[in-house]
């Protein structure tokens, strides 16, 4: 079964995807969005006047992308540029909008997903990504958004979760439901499943979930045999939490433990799963520094049991990827 949508490939800001829309047989082309002349927000609103469920943000780091050329800033979670003439925008055209409900984080193997220090302003996407969540913006973190070909097998996909086992059942809404609601986990060889009080990626989890400055984590990491698994390691507000060992690497199941989580107020928590040892033969091969084996969306924790879920603000995450 197949989604229908269009990566809308702009001169800026390069590509973003619209997904949930069918070609329009009476047009020859199917009607793609025509995004010349649009800024960024009129983009979006484009896409979703075509009737796209969800609109997604595209790889805005590779190659300095998107948030390269606008200087993001993610302490302030605001760009810098104000001039956009400096991109060859039209003066007075918007350079950055919250109106968007995912952007891709892994874009094949090669994805520049943290900042290499060689490489500052063309890597960072999951930094730039935590930023978002940083400043309250719940963006969904995506695999590879549209079929960029003959993927090979392991290649990242997004996982989202459904609300029937039936696929025969299946329907656009279902992915577009979970996307919006962050009830995804990008994959590249490894699924997790990760809850705090029965809350999964994308819920919020009540206080009552929290116990003497406490979470009860249930994690558990499958991929394999033959795909090693080697670390694990859980984020609070994108600072470093849990670094936790594979316990059975060769196995199946990889982790699968319940462990304590020390949370002191309303906090986002992300899953991110790595391995060291070199992919199975057929399988794409990949720098495992680069490209975790998993990433869940976040759990939102509401700690001081106010009803809703404050975010930390701006900050530099204390969190060392690599396995």
């Amino acid at each position: 079964m197949g989604v229908g949508g269009e990566e809308v490939t702009a001169t800026l800001p390069e590509h973003t995807n619209m997904v949930g829309v069918s070609a329009d047989p009476s047009h020859r082309r199917g009607r793609p969005v025509k995004w010349q002349g649009l800024d960024i927000k009129q983009i979006f609103d484009a896409e979703r006047e075509r009737g796209a469920g969800f609109v997604a943000l595209n790889h805005p780091r590779k190659g300095c992308n998107w948030l390269c050329l606008i200087g993001w800033d993610r302490l302030k979670v605001a760009p810098t540029l104000q001039d956009p003439t400096f991109v060859g925008l039209p003066a007075g055209a918007t350079l950055w909008t919250w109106d968007f409900d995912a952007v891709e984080l892994l874009n094949g193997m090669d994805a520049a997903l943290f900042v290499d220090p060689k490489h500052p302003n063309r890597t960072g996407t999951f930094d730039d990504w935590m930023s978002f969540w940083n400043g309250g913006h719940a963006i969904a973190g995506l695999a590879v958004t549209d079929v960029h070909g003959d993927d090979p097998p392991g290649a990242p996909r997004t996982y989202f979760a459904v609300p029937s086992d039936d696929l025969s059942k299946f329907e656009t809404k279902w992915l577009v439901d979970a996307v919006k609601a962050g009830r995804t986990v990008a994959g590249a060889g490894a699924f997790v499943r990760v809850s705090i009080g029965g809350k999964g990626p994308g819920e919020l989890a009540p206080s009552s979930a929290v116990q003497g400055g406490e979470a009860t984590l249930q994690l558990k990491v499958e991929a394999l045999k033959t795909i090693d698994v080697s670390r694990v390691v859980v984020l609070v507000n994108c600072d470093t939490a849990l670094d936790l060992k594979a316990t059975k690497p060769n196995e199946t199941v990889k982790l699968d433990v319940q462990t304590k989580l020390p949370l002191s107020k309303d906090a986002h928590v992300v899953v991110v799963v790595f391995g060291k040892e070199p992919m199975p033969l057929g399988f794409e091969q990949v720098d495992a520094n680069r490209v975790p084996r998993a990433i869940t969306n976040p759990i939102r924790v509401d700690v001081d049991g106010d009803g809703i879920w404050t975010a930390p603000g701006g900050k530099t995450c204390a969190f060392v990827p690599g396995s």
